[in-house]
């Protein structure tokens, strides 16, 4: 089952390079304690506190997201400062898109007036009255100073000894605002719509390339995507540099990546394919897929 986080370390071993010295791509060969903040980085945060688990693993026997520890202090204070972020960025962009009504923006003012006790000074209308429209201690509220108030806190309630938490007040904000978000912004129903979008988008793109299965076993792939030039260009350069497609292109692209993809076995080339779509950024899918689609 794909999921981002063992997604993210797959790419940190595997895929990502450097030159080096000669001009030759390598992979990173990161230390332990980065490729484990990778794939610790998500998941809740416990109530009591956030700590350092006490044993090395194999990262690849995590076999579900969010349920290890890190095993740094630093892993620790990535995965708190992920939650912390993606809340406040998340509603950003939500406000940016529009996804928000004015009942959500009501609800937002009643979380943190209820869970911190203050708010920013606005009616049910959304105007402001300037009256109110201040902190209990004379500052302004927006997303910006609430994460740096997350912050602060956090750190004036975590020590070694009790490990990274936040006080009570504000790990109920956070919590309050997880459930805002999954109920106001993931589940809105412009952003259903848009999944919807995106899988046959993503669908389209991998039937695409599953079927290049056996042109890539005889060397032909620019023949079968000869229609698709983004595609082929990208997914070509893919399998010469992490399969065992033509070892020769390879040696003059000056690649030395490790060979991790067997286009003759079923399960390793459809590991190919989804780990070559995870790549793509939003726009790039959508351009291939019209690609696909165009006559």
């Amino acid at each position: 089952k794909f999921w981002h986080e063992r997604n993210s370390l797959f790419f940190a071993d595997y895929i990502d390079t450097l030159s080096d010295p000669n001009g030759f791509e390598r992979n990173l060969n990161l230390t332990y304690a980065v490729r484990d903040g990778l794939i610790c980085h998500c998941g809740e945060i416990d109530q009591h506190s956030l700590k350092p688990r006490e044993e090395a693993m194999n990262l690849y026997d995590i076999k579900r997201p969010g349920l290890t520890n890190p095993f740094t202090w630093e892993g620790c204070v990535v995965k708190i400062s992920d939650k912390i972020a993606f809340l406040g960025r998340d509603i950003e962009d939500a406000r940016t898109y529009h996804i928000l009504d004015m009942g959500a923006y009501r609800q937002l003012r009643e979380i943190v007036a209820s869970t911190l006790g203050f708010y920013d000074g606005r009616d049910a209308s959304g105007k402001k009255n300037s009256e109110t429209a201040a902190h209990r201690s004379g500052r302004a509220v927006n997303t910006t100073v609430l994460i740096n108030d997350m912050i602060v806190d956090l750190c004036e309630n975590s020590s070694p000894e009790k490990g990274l938490c936040f006080s009570e007040p504000y790990f109920k904000y956070i919590t309050e605002l997880k459930r805002f978000s999954f109920a106001n912004i993931y589940n809105n129903w412009r952003l259903l719509e848009f999944q919807k979008y995106a899988e046959v988008v993503l669908g389209t793109i991998y039937r695409t390339l599953m079927k290049t299965r056996i042109y890539a076993q005889n060397h032909r792939l620019e023949q079968t995507l000869q229609y698709t030039p983004k595609l082929l260009k990208t997914f070509v350069d893919w399998v010469i540099r992490y399969a065992n497609y033509d070892s020769g292109r390879k040696e003059i692209m000056r690649c030395q990546t490790q060979e991790v993809f067997n286009i003759n076995e079923e399960e390793s080339f459809e590991k190919c394919v989804i780990e070559y779509i995870s790549g793509m950024t939003d726009q790039f899918a959508i351009s291939v897929f019209e690609e696909i689609v165009s006559f």
